[in-house]
């Protein structure tokens, strides 16, 4: 045989092995990626799910009792109970502040005494986000958010 055609034939070999590592290695790669991907995709639309179907929040009240102090109360209607709570709260000269509540258990009701020094009387809207125990983790529900106020213009107000 001739020293050039073995050669050229390992030379082949070789590339024909190279190439289908090389192809074994991308699939494998894209068929990983895939399976995290809409394993992540499938999670995230059933927690909103969870959200929409068990998570139900009643903004009821929100009132001040002087420039520092106000009041938020806040009901859970929904059948699962509720992790923790954000309550923003926006005044009408663009302030927010965050507050982080304590749980709520589904069908309760709680009312919650917060301050804000020297806002308390100028807040014209707030929201409360509940958070959910998901499969041993803590999720926003976003979708569950509810609202009480105006964005512009009046205030809150005042206890009676």
């Amino acid at each position: 045989m001739n020293k050039k055609a073995i050669s050229v034939l390992v030379s082949t070999l070789m590339l024909i092995s190279i190439m289908t590592i090389v192809a074994i290695m991308i699939v494998t790669f894209s068929e990983t990626f895939t399976k995290n991907t809409l394993s992540g995709a499938a999670t995230t639309t059933e927690e909103q799910l969870v959200c929409m179907q068990e998570v139900v929040v009643d903004f009821n009240k929100l009132c001040y009792f002087d420039n520092n102090k106000f009041n938020a109360y806040i009901v859970s209607n929904g059948v699962r109970d509720i992790e923790s709570l954000k309550l923003r709260v926006y005044t009408k000269e663009n302030n927010v502040k965050v507050f982080d509540l304590d749980s709520l258990k589904k069908f309760m009701v709680n009312d919650y005494n917060l301050e804000w020094s020297g806002m308390a009387g100028k807040i014209t809207y707030a929201e409360v986000i509940p958070a959910i125990n998901y499969q041993n983790n803590i999720k926003y529900c976003s979708n569950a958010k509810v609202s009480f106020g105006f964005m512009k213009g009046k205030t809150i107000d005042k206890c009676s």
